[in-house]
Parts: C-alpha cells; structure tokens; sequence
C-alpha cells in the first residue's frame, strides 16, 4: 500500500504556525490559550499506531481520532488519494540531532475525536488560529508500518459544517474551560466513535490513562502510560502527566474501558535551547504535575441542553444536533447525574 502523498514544501505557512503554537503554555493577551506545549514525563512512551499491541486502543487511533489540518493543504487526485504536505518535524522546528519522529511530517494543527457520527470535540482555542470553515478533518493520519503511512483518500476527509457548541472562559483558580464540538459536513459512516464520560467522574489520581492525537501536527500518537496526577469530580478539568505537544490541543484521554473523559487543552513549558541553537524537547521529572485535560461533561452538558440527542447502547455518546426537536430522557439523566456530582463537590468546599 503506497503512503500518503507528500506535496511540494509549505514551509513558510507552516513555520507561522509553529511560531505561535510553540510560544508556551500561558494565556495570549486577547484571551486564547496556548496549543500544549512540547513535553516529555520521564521516558518518551509514545507509540505509533502500528507498534500498538491492544486492538481497542488501535481502534480509537484509527476510527475516532481526527487531526485538524489546514484544508488549503489537503490535495485529492483523480484516484480519490489525499496528497499532504511533506514538511519534517526536523525542519520545521529546527530539531536537535537524536530527537524522536523528527522525520516524519508535521502537518496537524490541532486534534479531535469523533462523538458521534457528525460531531467531533477538541479545545476551543484552536478554532482562534483556524476557523471552522478553514478546517479538513482528517482520519487515518498514522503509520500503518514502519516508515509508511496510512494511506488517506476523499472518504477520509471531511469539511467543518459549523460549530454545535463553544466554550472557552477562565475558572476559578485559573483553571480553563476549553471546548468546542464541530459538526462535519456528513456522517462519518463506518467509523465507531469513541465512548464518552456520562457520569461526570474523572479517573483516580494515580490511575494510568491513555492520550491519542498529533502531537507536534505528527501522524498520531499513543501514550497508553498516561497516568492521573489531580482530580476532583464536578470540574472542569483535571490533570494528568503525559508526553504531548502542541498540536496535540484536542487530543483524546481514555481509561483503560476506552471511554474518554476529555480532550489535552493546555501543556507545560517549550522547547529547550540544544546545541548550537537547535531545540531539543524538555523533560520534566516523571512526578511533575502534568498537563490540563478539559473534561467532557461540560460539552455534553451544552449539547444537551440545546436539544442534543444522546443515544443508549454502546453508542452512548452518538450525539446529533440535526433535526432535534427536543431534549430525550438521557439528556435529563445525565444532566441530573452531573448536577447532583457538581453539588457535592460544592458542599465538600464549603466544609474544608
């Protein structure tokens, strides 16, 4: 199977890009976060899809993760076959000799994963470096072996219709709410999305997660030695330490069941000066905090209360903002659920 088909250089858009996304992980002075910063917890466990040895998590990369590309780069030939940029990591970021993946293409600027057959969710910020109608969305951007990656045709990509809900302010503390949920411009059909949080409770601190998305704009990554480092249930984020990077805002987190209780929305510090001026990736002690995951209750919340569809069964996220005339019973449900959890987090606040 031959690998996507690379294009002619589009370094200069591309290196714009990597100017803004690797400035850090603090707020921007009109209000945008940061894209998650480049970032190592002790050892690199990042994987490629192909080196992955656990089918659920090899369909999660496969089916429900989308990498956000800027669509003037995106080229479909006569055959259906989707031609992508062939700019390197390396080059793009100026890289350190022996750094990992640096020749492999950087292209996404951010990721997302499939709820649903029309909707995808990330961070909200990375709709204020690419709006929605800029946007493709791309499945299958992975390496099927070593050195050859999947190959990605016109069923694969997808256009951003609009934006069924947006939510980006500060909370208490400083931490962030940062979501955003595209509707594609059709069903993504064949493809199974992934499983959400419908309880509101985020994984245990200590527990390991697993965090799926492009990295860096690289052809998807896994790190399945993700581990929990702060939570409490009813916010609106937690922490975990994991090996992201920018373009890696959207990225999903799983537990071990495979269900995703939210998205990468913020990171740590940047690159650190090598050798003769190149950038080498920092690495911060494996016990460090870790990086900022927006929970996914706060989304379902704001489809439910639009009118959104939750559907039971095992697609009980397959959310649709098409068509719905009224809020189902599951919306209440869950909407019950994740009040009645923010409540007793309140409560237990007010005795401390």
């Amino acid at each position: 199977m031959p690998a996507v088909r690379t294009t002619g250089s589009h370094w200069l858009a591309a290196a714009a890009f990597a100017a803004v996304a690797g400035c850090g992980s603090t707020e921007r002075g009109d209000g945008a976060a940061a894209y998650a910063s480049p970032l190592i917890y002790g050892a690199d466990d990042r994987e490629n899809w192909y080196q992955l040895d656990e089918p659920l998590l090899r369909a999660l990369a496969a089916d429900a993760t989308v990498a956000l590309v800027d669509s003037s780069l995106a080229a479909i030939d006569d055959r259906g076959v989707v031609s992508l940029p062939d700019d390197s990591y390396r080059e793009l970021y100026d890289l350190c000799e022996g750094e990992a993946f640096a020749d492999e293409p950087s292209i996404a600027r951010c990721s997302g994963v499939l709820i649903a057959d029309d909707l995808v969710l990330t961070a909200a910020h990375c709709l204020r470096a690419l709006p929605c109608e800029a946007l493709s969305l791309v499945f299958g951007f992975y390496y099927a072996a070593e050195d050859e990656l999947n190959e990605i045709r016109d069923d694969d990509v997808f256009a951003c219709e609009g934006v069924a809900a947006f939510r980006y302010e500060r909370g208490a503390g400083g931490a962030t709410v940062d979501y955003a949920v595209l509707r594609l411009d059709r069903p993504a059909q064949g493809r199974r999305p992934a499983r959400v949080d419908r309880d509101a409770a985020h994984p245990r601190p200590g527990e390991h997660v697993a965090v799926i998305g492009n990295g860096a704009g690289l052809p998807t990554k896994i790190d399945r030695r993700a581990r929990v480092t702060a939570a409490q249930d009813g916010a609106s984020s937690f922490v975990i330490a994991a090996d992201t990077f920018h373009g890696g805002s959207g990225s999903g987190v799983y537990d071990s069941a495979g269900t995703l209780h939210g998205v990468l929305v913020r990171g740590g510090e940047d690159y650190e000066s090598g050798e003769d001026g190149c950038q080498r990736v920092r690495v911060a002690d494996a016990r460090a905090i870790g990086e900022q995951i927006g929970s996914v209750a706060p989304a379902l919340v704001d489809l439910c209360t639009d009118g959104a569809a939750l559907c039971e069964g095992e697609r009980a996220a397959n959310c649709s903002v098409r068509g719905a005339a009224r809020m189902p019973a599951a919306c209440w449900s869950w909407l019950a659920a994740a009040g009645a959890l923010v409540l007793r987090a309140a409560a237990r606040r007010q005795r401390r």
